[in-house]
C-alpha cells in the first residue's frame, strides 16, 4: 500500500459506503419492479392473482397508484445507481492521491445532469399522479435544494477541470 492511498481512510471508508448504497438501489430496483409487477398484474386481474408460492392480493390500491410508485422507482434508483457508479470512481481517484484528473470533472458535470433529470421527473411523476389519482398526496413544489446542489456540482466540475489543467501544467515544467 503506498503512503499516498494510506493517507486517504475516509475516501475508502465513503468508497464502500457509496458500494453498498449502490448494490442496495439494484436490489430495491429488481424486488420493486417484481412486487410492483405483480400488484398491476393482480389489479388488472382483478384484485387477485394465483402464483405457484402463493396468492397476490390487491385491495384499495388503484393501478394509477401502482403506475405512479412504478415510474419513481424506474427514475430514480437507475438514477442513484448512476450517480454512486460516478462517485466511486471519484473516490477512487481520491484514494489513489490523485483527484484533480479531467475525467472527475466530467463525472461531477454528469452527477449534476442527472440529478437535474432527477428533479424534472419528479416534478413530472408528481403532476402526473396528482393528475391520475385526484389527490394532493403528491407535492408537485420545486426542491431548491437539489437545484442549489446542481450549481454546487456544475461550480465543482469547474473547479476540477481547472484544478486538472493547472495540474498537467505543472507536470509540463521543469
Amino acid at each position: 500500500m503506498s503512503s499516498i492511498a494510506s493517507q486517504h481512510p475516509i475516501a475508502r471508508l465513503l468508497n464502500v459506503g457509496v458500494r453498498v448504497v449502490q448494490i442496495m438501489a439494484w436490489v430495491f430496483l429488481v424486488f420493486g419492479a417484481v412486487m410492483l409487477g405483480l400488484g398491476i398484474i393482480a389489479e388488472i386481474s382483478g384484485g387477485s392473482l394465483q402464483l405457484p408460492f402463493g396468492q397476490a392480493l390487491v385491495e384499495g390500491v388503484s393501478l394509477a397508484n401502482f403506475i405512479v410508485a412504478f415510474a419513481a422507482m424506474v427514475v430514480m434508483l437507475p438514477g442513484l445507481i448512476f450517480i454512486c457508479d460516478q462517485l466511486k470512481h471519484i473516490l477512487t481517484t481520491l484514494s489513489e492521491g490523485e483527484p484533480f484528473v479531467s475525467e472527475n470533472a466530467l463525472r461531477l458535470k454528469r452527477i449534476a445532469i442527472a440529478v437535474a433529470l432527477m428533479e424534472i421527473a419528479r416534478m413530472a411523476i408528481a403532476a402526473t399522479a396528482m393528475t391520475l389519482l385526484e389527490s394532493d398526496s403528491h407535492r408537485l413544489g420545486i426542491n431548491l435544494a437539489a437545484w442549489i446542489g446542481v450549481a454546487v456540482l456544475f461550480v465543482l466540475s469547474s473547479v476540477f477541470a481547472e484544478g486538472s489543467r493547472l495540474r498537467e501544467e505543472e507536470k509540463m515544467t521543469i
